[in-house]
């Protein structure tokens, strides 16, 4: 295993690559923003239309949620990677973990098996309205984040790899021409 992640073709960080693809999308559609997104002088927003500003908010809450992907992705790698090197147990959330760590601070099986009838474990689903979005945006986001997972893997060639990152570019294209939230509701 450790042989295979040795040869792997190495890939930018995603965190990188897709601010480069974002940089790219805002370049071709609106290149007097780009600076702004790089993280330009702010006071080039004083005199900015209000377009131009609604654009650059656009393509910074862009920014902000594919770096939210890249970080989801990272975190999900690492989980990967303390499972495979060190166990299930380990993984921090889990049940296993909690199980784990109990023994280690020397309560028995006995005494879990006691605690264990009186917990009720409920999901609890939230939402903040400032969190809704639309399906379409919530698919280009999943597409993106499952592309860069297949970027991972050593089975592609230099062709096919360039296709995946040519992929990832056109969703932040669809991203960047589909408004986030809907101003009008659907008839």
């Amino acid at each position: 295993m450790s042989e295979l992640r040795d040869t792997r073709i190495e890939i930018p960080e995603s965190a990188d690559l897709l601010f480069a693809l974002l940089t790219d999308v805002v370049r071709r559609h609106q290149p007097d923003i780009e600076a702004a997104l790089k993280g330009g002088p702010s006071n080039s927003f004083s005199a900015a239309a209000p377009e131009a500003l609604a654009r650059t908010l656009q393509a910074q809450g862009i920014w902000f949620q594919l770096l939210s992907i890249s970080e989801q992705r990272a975190a999900m790698r690492q989980r990967r990677e303390i499972e495979r090197e060190r166990g299930y147990q380990h993984v921090r959330g889990t049940f296993a973990n909690v199980i784990a760590s109990a023994r280690e601070a020397g309560i028995s099986a006995d005494e879990i098996r006691a605690i264990l009838p009186a917990l009720r474990v409920r999901p609890v689903i939230t939402a903040h309205p400032t969190e809704a979005k639309r399906v379409t945006v919530l698919e280009k986001h999943r597409k993106i984040y499952l592309q860069l997972l297949e970027l991972e893997s050593p089975r592609w060639t230099d062709r096919e790899r360039e296709a995946l990152i040519n992929s990832i570019r056109n969703e932040i294209e669809l991203l960047w021409l589909t408004g986030e939230l809907r101003l009008v509701k659907p008839s």
